[in-house]
């Protein structure tokens, strides 16, 4: 054959090629984008002063959420869109639930609002307000997230670790275990905040505290907890 014979049929050969992959490349589904992370119901400073603990068992005792510090009239808004699941009493205070996409759950408690079941919510939207009640020591908001039916931590959901973390003084805090069927958080910083702080290197130690709560590198407080801020 002739050489320019053989350059035709090399370049004849790339321009198929490019064709395929071309043709490959539209024929590709497009990658799904990563879902963003949940806002935080209320706003800063995100102070846990008491982190999610699961039970043994469904029926055993365990605090099946995070208690974040607010104070009564604080805002509370929807960490991400929904349709909601309950608003109303129960027993001594308000709960309201939120039916998110991805078999999520979210409930707070407690609040003052206006929603009523079935309505829709969108990120960031707000959805009532603080309210005292005997549920901490200090006045906070108790966020719940349940997947599936299964409680999990909302700290895996959560776009950011808390600023800081009670530990029990006589207890061995452990890293919470995910339920099966959810994603494993173990490796979640909120986790590993857990550790650091007994270890003495939670970097979250260094961060400046709100007037009201002095940054003291170890606090006891009234029932045995004390804090790592």
């Amino acid at each position: 054959m002739h050489r320019s014979g053989i350059h035709l049929s090399i370049r004849r050969l790339a321009r198929r090629l490019a064709l395929i992959v071309i043709a490959l490349a539209l024929a590709a589904p497009s990658p799904t984008p990563t879902a963003p992370a949940w806002a935080w119901p209320v706003g800063d400073p995100h102070v846990i002063i008491r982190d999610w603990q699961p039970p043994p068992n469904e029926y055993s005792a365990g605090h099946r959420g995070i208690d974040i510090a607010a104070s009564p009239g604080d805002i509370i808004v929807a960490p991400d869109s929904g349709i909601v699941h309950f608003a109303g009493r129960v027993v001594d205070r308000t709960v309201v639930s939120i039916a998110h996409t991805g078999d999520l759950v979210s409930s707070y408690e407690p609040l003052e609002t206006t929603l009523k079941k079935g309505d829709r919510v969108e990120r960031g939207q707000q959805i009532g307000v603080v309210v005292a009640s005997g549920h901490c020591a200090e006045s906070c908001l108790h966020f719940g997230v349940r997947h599936d039916g299964r409680y999990i931590s909302p700290l895996l959901l959560l776009d950011a670790r808390p600023r800081a973390v009670l530990l029990p003084v006589d207890h061995d805090a452990r890293a919470p275990t995910t339920p099966a069927g959810v994603p494993d958080g173990t490796s979640h910083a909120a986790s590993r905040s857990l550790r650091e702080c007994r270890s003495g290197s939670y970097r979250g130690s260094r961060a400046r505290a709100s007037p009201a709560r002095p940054a003291d590198p170890l606090r006891h407080r009234a029932g045995g907890w004390r804090r790592c801020v």
